[in-house]
């Protein structure tokens, strides 16, 4: 056992120091979480760019690709007429299908510096109209900064991402998350713990009412704050916090009239609606 996780233990079996140390720690927390806030709200600025994607395709319907372990390349083939979302490494895969989404977005900062070098090559606003999702408050490291944007992607449309409970509400006070649902990207786009859910936000945004997801396992583990798991072994996993926001999207296509299903192979999502792919394109 490392020399902090001793100390660690030894701080939760003192009956007195641990619940001050507790305390403290909430203190600190909620100190950084408002702080935050308040500076977003400072630096904040609305997309104007975004302005001219509001309700284009109102009443149409459309297809979000996630780039789960389910997806094929005969689910691309099927709706490569379609409208269509997707995101981060699904342009590894252009070399072997003539599939192109509509719309493309990228807002993980880890996840761009990987595919820093893919995009570039194939120069991906120029492919698809490309969204990226800046959040300068906390920088590239956890996401993409506007930077970062205007040197490499200004020919593309970028909007807020609002991170805060990502990166701090949800791993301090997972029993107290309170999801949200944009219904205005040129203002923010409220982050679900998984770009999928900005593309969910972003159609929605678009005009679209018929919404299909495809490859969107939702078994992904991704990063996980182990100091946390002992407190929350449930609420700090990604993929359940992600069902948490996918729930706030269901409850607002209820709300709203937008109906959105899974049309996944397999996977996890029980939220949606299950749909057979194939079936979408039989004729009555």
């Amino acid at each position: 056992m490392k020399t902090s996780n001793k100390i660690k233990e030894q701080i939760k079996q003192n009956k007195i120091l641990y619940p001050v140390c507790n305390t403290i720690r909430k203190g600190l927390t909620y100190v950084s979480v408002n702080t935050c806030n308040m500076i977003y709200g400072i630096i904040r600025k609305d997309s104007p760019n975004l302005e001219k994607y509001r309700d284009i395709h109102k009443n149409q319907r459309c297809f979000i690709v996630a780039t789960g372990p389910s997806l094929t390349m005969q689910d691309l083939d099927l709706i490569k007429e379609e409208y269509s979302f997707s995101m981060n490494s699904i342009v590894n895969i252009f070399e072997k299908t003539p599939f192109r989404p509509t719309y493309y977005l990228l807002q993980d900062g880890h996840v761009e510096k990987k595919l820093r070098e893919q995009l570039k090559k194939i120069n991906i606003t120029s492919v698809c109209d490309t969204f990226i999702g800046i959040c300068n408050y906390y920088g590239n490291d956890v996401s993409i900064s506007k930077k970062t944007f205007n040197q490499l992607y200004n020919k593309g449309n970028w909007y807020n991402l609002n991170y805060t409970y990502h990166c701090l509400n949800s791993y301090y006070y997972p029993d107290k998350i309170k999801m949200g649902f944009s219904v205005d990207m040129a203002e923010e786009a409220l982050d679900g713990f998984t770009v999928t859910y900005t593309a969910i936000e972003m159609a929605v945004y678009m005009g679209f009412r018929e919404i299909y997801l495809l490859g969107c396992d939702t078994t992904y583990g991704g990063h996980v704050d182990e100091a946390n798991l002992d407190r929350h072994p449930r609420k700090n996993e990604p993929a359940f916090l992600r069902i948490l926001a996918y729930e706030e999207a269901k409850k607002y296509g209820d709300r709203s009239g937008v109906q959105i299903f899974n049309a996944t192979r397999g996977g996890m999502l029980e939220v949606f609606p299950r749909v057979d792919l194939e079936s979408i394109f039989e004729w009555p």
